[in-house]
């Protein structure tokens, strides 16, 4: 949602690039349901993502 730029460790493999943030320009449904997917395919197999959350996470913060 709200973007990420510089390396990072996935799996033990380091990764560098740039992700924009979406949170700007893409609804809460909207988020939560390209979360869903991508938690859902390419062999993950996490639970759906709800509007409600991206809500709440939208309400929090940013680090």
């Amino acid at each position: 949602m709200n973007g990420l730029d510089g390396e990072i460790m996935v799996n033990g493999q380091s990764w560098q690039g740039m992700m924009p943030a979406h949170a700007e320009f893409l609804d809460d449904h909207a988020i939560a349901s390209i979360s869903t997917y991508i938690r859902q395919s390419f062999g993950n197999q996490a639970g759906p993502v709800s509007s409600l959350e991206v809500k709440e996470l939208r309400r929090k913060p940013k680090n």
